[in-house]
């Protein structure tokens, strides 16, 4: 990719709408599931024409030669979305041994992390800090899960960002993995987004919010290296999921 033309879309590219109109998409999407079952294995609820399903196992982890299970969180076994009889087990993308890591908080957000592997060899997991028990928390655990796939076809082409090694591709790579990332939750949800306020919601986090708050911290960067001002024109930064 040229990372020039890239990053000069970049520039051009207002993502910016009315706080409230944000913050309200943000409320909305957060509110839990009213049809939600669980139990402390297993969450199951429906998102418009789809039905969501959450395995959960035991958490764990080895620590000085000794299996432990962590107390604070689970492990998703199975990640089931069935959408028009059509069944997938979304983590089944994920790189053979990856693990995704629940923490029942409340801090609404995903994180990648570096875990060794067997033979010493590092992996990626996915840590979700909060229970997946609305759209907003399942828009973070689609992102995410976006990231490792992303990361993984990297690693296949050997590849440390997919522009040419000029100046800024640093951002550029940025901007893209969020975008990619951005694009398998919607390739997840969208089918089940009929409504068109529900649709406008995940949008409006994902497009306005999430990828808004990297396109700003973009054109900052770009103007700092290039030593000039630059006017953000927010006084904000809505948390991102990672």
């Amino acid at each position: 990719m040229n990372t020039g033309e890239y990053l000069n879309r970049v520039e051009k590219t207002d993502l910016t709408i009315p706080e409230q109109d944000l913050q309200g998409s943000v409320d909305r999407l957060s509110v839990p599931f009213h049809d939600l079952e669980q139990t402390p294995d297993l969450i199951e609820f429906r998102v418009g024409q789809g039905h969501f399903k959450l395995v959960y196992r035991p958490h764990e982890y080895k620590h000085d030669g000794k299996l432990y299970v962590d107390q604070f969180s689970k492990e998703i076994d199975e990640f089931i979305l069935t959408n028009d009889e059509k069944s997938t087990n979304v983590l089944k993308f994920l790189p053979q041994g990856t693990k995704v890591i629940v923490y029942n908080l409340d801090k609404k957000t995903g994180d990648i992390v570096e875990a060794q592997g067997e033979r010493g060899l590092n992996k990626r997991n996915i840590v979700i800090h909060s229970k997946i028990d609305s759209i907003y928390m399942v828009a973070v655990l689609l992102h995410e899960i976006g990231h490792i796939i992303d990361y993984s076809k990297l690693d296949e082409l050997a590849l440390k960002n997919m522009f040419d090694d000029i100046e800024n591709s640093d951002i550029a790579e940025e901007i893209r993995r969020e975008r990619t990332a951005n694009a398998f939750t919607l390739r997840f949800l969208r089918p089940l987004l009929r409504d068109a306020g529900l649709r406008r919601d995940v949008i409006n986090v994902l497009k306005h919010g999430s990828l808004a708050n990297y396109y700003l911290a973009a054109k900052y960067q770009i103007q700092e290296r290039r030593e000039k001002p630059i006017d953000l024109g927010m006084s904000h930064y809505y948390e991102d999921f990672i």
